[in-house]
């Protein structure tokens, strides 16, 4: 896998944690979708990031997500390019579509577990938590020492339909049992603290 590559899947990561801190810190209510999307009253997400429309996006990322598409075009077996498209996709909150160009890349390279940890995102934001748990479950299954997808597990877990929390606190535990002394972990433990108040 290329640098680039590599960095291109960093920062699609880096989104997805930005959009999970916020969903755990409301382990008792909806979560909330990246960059303003919010999933309230049982609802996927707000109808624009549903729909895959775009909200207020940066014109360079629009401009960006463009060129990509045209790369695309001239050539559909270039997993770099799917990854860094699906990504900037997933930054705009247009969630079917970066889902589909995950898929694409995952067509192209199916052990590309980055990818498959992001589709599993990019469809708990759609609504689809018992698809994103399917993804993810897959990630875990191919490396279950990974801390990242244990995390995510949990909190598509936590927001399913219905919730399944004691699943959700198992995933939670195994992210502390793997790094312990991590800040994930530390996040992970704040969480399961405010469950058990809930009892």
């Amino acid at each position: 896998m290329s640098a680039r590559t590599k960095q291109v899947i960093f920062v699609g990561l880096a989104v997805v944690l930005i959009g999970f801190a916020v969903v755990m810190m409301r382990p008792q209510g909806g979560a909330v979708a990246p960059s303003g999307g919010t999933i309230t009253d049982g609802a996927p997400a707000s109808s624009s990031a549903v729909s895959g429309g775009q909200t207020q996006v940066d014109p360079a990322i629009t401009q960006r997500i463009s060129t990509l598409q045209d790369q695309v075009k001239n050539d559909p077996q270039d997993v770099k390019v799917l990854v860094e498209l699906g990504a900037l996709l997933f930054q705009s909150q247009q969630f079917a579509r970066a889902a589909d160009i995950y898929n694409k890349a995952l067509d192209i390279d199916p052990a590309n577990n980055d990818v498959r940890l992001q589709l599993g995102v990019a469809y708990f934001y759609q609504g689809m938590s018992g698809t994103a748990i399917r993804e993810i479950r897959k990630v875990i299954d191919a490396d279950p020492k990974q801390i990242e997808p244990h995390y995510q597990l949990a909190i598509a877990l936590s927001h399913g339909d219905p919730p399944d929390i004691d699943g959700a606190i198992a995933e939670w535990q195994e992210v502390i049992k793997l790094a312990p002394d991590s800040d994930i972990a530390k996040r992970a433990q704040t969480i399961i603290d405010g469950y058990q108040k809930q009892k």
